[in-house]
């Protein structure tokens, strides 16, 4: 068949085909080849990242949203991302009732705290990036560094 689920089309898509259809493909999280299976070929890998962050900078307008609760009167600002998201409202909403002044922005991922951060100034980048040293291996730094970096400078470019 010439059906290739993960060779990218043109305009940037993947021809992806629904589950259970004519086509059959696999799914998975590794570096992989145009049919989905994993590969350790560097010119596959070099073309899979590149399609993914043009895909990033691409939607980075849809990627850049935040949520924000109790900031209006807020002294003190309670910021995360991911999955303690909820856990940090719940905190904010406790404190809340004991008379503390604080609030919560929820950034969806490191790239969108690197531009509230440099939209409110609350906090210094190197802060931000002691507590991921701190917390996250160091295969991870550099990766989550840049992603930082590239939320400033998205900030700085509007």
């Amino acid at each position: 068949t010439n059906f290739h689920p993960y060779l990218t089309r043109e305009d940037g898509r993947l021809p992806m085909s629904d589950f259970g259809g004519v086509h059959r493909y696999n799914v998975t999280g590794l570096v992989h080849d145009m049919w989905g299976f994993p590969s350790n070929d560097p010119k596959v890998a070099y073309d899979l990242l590149h399609h993914l962050v043009d895909k990033l900078e691409n939607k980075a307008d849809l990627l850049a949203r935040y949520k924000e609760h109790y900031t209006e009167d807020a002294e003190i600002l309670l910021i995360s991302f991911g999955s303690s998201a909820r856990t940090a409202l719940h905190v904010v909403e406790q404190r809340r009732q004991r008379g503390l002044k604080i609030g919560k922005p929820i950034v969806f991922n490191i790239c969108m705290l690197g531009a509230l951060i440099e939209l409110t100034g609350l906090v210094k980048p190197d802060s931000i990036l002691a507590v991921l040293k701190e917390k996250i291996g160091p295969d991870f730094m550099t990766m989550n560094q840049e992603a930082l970096g590239t939320g400033i400078q998205l900030t700085r470019a509007t």
